[in-house]
């Protein structure tokens, strides 16, 4: 949980699967109707779309997380691979 991507990822991934998961608990239940059930998925696609726009919002929350040692991304910091030539 040290690095930007799995803070960020995390954040992300736990908002979109709680919101389909209400939405499961919704459509799953006995008493539904038809209307009901298309409201909730129509709600659905418009917040999976909405989230895309997003990025920047989760990156800073990301960021912000007391977690988080550095503020880069972990191949940022990566060292640049030296391939060795062997020559015959």
């Amino acid at each position: 949980m040290e690095k930007l991507e799995t803070i960020f990822l995390t954040n992300l991934w736990n908002d979109i699967l709680e919101r389909v998961n209400k939405t499961n608990k919704v459509l799953q239940s006995k008493d539904v109707d038809m209307l009901v059930a298309m409201n909730h998925l129509k709600s659905l696609k418009t917040y999976l779309q909405e989230i895309r726009d997003k990025f920047n919002e989760y990156e800073l929350k990301g960021k912000s997380t007391h977690r988080c040692l550095g503020s880069d991304y972990s191949d940022a910091n990566k060292r640049e691979r030296k391939l060795s030539v062997r020559l015959a």
